[in-house]
């Protein structure tokens, strides 16, 4: 188990909480990407990640997300960032990923969604 985040797979979506404050080590960034994978390629449409406790996200954070994005559209699903700081909101802006990805400001608001 990585314990930079943790996953919980829910009803109709799987949860991911990460755990760190910097998202910027690249070993925890692939086990997240390839979680990501495993968790799509086993039939998950719809993911919730919470990035509640992350104040900094790098740029290969960003493309993991960005990956993510079209991964859960390719199955008809979707992702939803929760717990957004006004700094990593900001990156996403910059990285034009606001556009296309759900925000919401908690986890419960997310569930609510995906209703």
């Amino acid at each position: 188990m990585n314990h930079s985040y943790f996953i919980t797979k829910k009803d109709n979506h799987s949860y991911i909480k990460i755990q760190k404050k910097e998202l910027d080590d690249i070993n925890v960034i692939n086990s997240l990407k390839s979680d990501l994978l495993v968790i799509i390629n086993k039939g998950e449409k719809n993911i919730i990640l919470d990035l509640n406790k992350s104040t900094k996200l790098n740029s290969d954070f960003i493309s993991s997300i960005a990956i993510a994005n079209r991964l859960c559209k390719s199955v008809n699903g979707k992702l939803i960032i929760t717990g957004l700081t006004e700094e990593t909101e900001k990156l996403l802006t910059i990285a034009q990923l606001d556009d296309s990805i759900i925000m919401a400001i908690t986890p419960e608001k997310a569930e609510r969604i995906l209703q």
